[in-house]
């Protein structure tokens, strides 16, 4: 990959670190079961995003 393509991959890696993080510090927040429920599933999505986007820079 090319030093561009490796700083989009790290660019997005951050980003996904940071929804993370704001989806764990929502979930633990908030009372309504709801917005917890919203906020693990938004989370679950952005794991996978972030193991994919892992598997392309390991390999």
């Amino acid at each position: 990959m090319s030093p561009k393509e490796l700083s989009y991959i790290e660019d997005t890696l951050s980003h996904l670190e940071e929804v993370n993080a704001l989806c764990q510090s929502i979930e633990s927040e908030v009372d309504s079961a709801e917005f917890k429920s919203l906020a693990c599933a938004v989370a679950d999505g952005q794991k996978q995003i972030y193991q994919r986007m892992m598997g392309l820079i390991s390999v």
